[in-house]
């Protein structure tokens, strides 16, 4: 079976393309078809992490928080990709895009979407 997903700009929202993938034992690159969405970065702020502008970034929609993992958020209204540690009741926000860029918030005032689980880019 093939599952036509929706890949949003990561500022605006808007759908800019589709991608089609198939469901292979219940499951899209491990994870349940539900579960999964498609952004496009809209920058080269997480370079470091290999991810730039334009690339298409597949994201396990979750709640939960691992140390260390790359996740889609929002705050104040716009959505983000930053590396998120958790202390006690404060996120940790790490951009590593002009230097160190650290933001800590408190985990209430911040949405979590989903963990970045894979990275498509294009050769140039």
């Amino acid at each position: 079976m093939i599952k036509k997903y929706p890949v949003y700009d990561l500022l605006s929202g808007k759908i800019v393309s589709f991608k089609e993938l198939p469901i292979i034992h219940k499951k899209i690159y491990g994870y349940h078809p539900d579960k999964i969405m498609f952004v496009k970065s809209s920058n080269s702020e997480m370079a470091v992490f290999r991810i730039e502008k334009d690339d298409i970034l597949t994201v396990y929609i979750t709640k939960e928080i691992q140390n260390g993992g790359i996740y889609l958020c929002e705050m104040d209204d716009r959505k983000m990709i930053r590396q998120i540690r958790r202390e006690e009741n404060k996120l940790i926000l790490q951009q590593y895009a002009n230097g160190d860029s650290t933001i800590i918030v408190d985990i209430k005032k911040i949405k979590v979407i989903g963990r970045i689980v894979r990275n498509e880019f294009s050769i140039r």
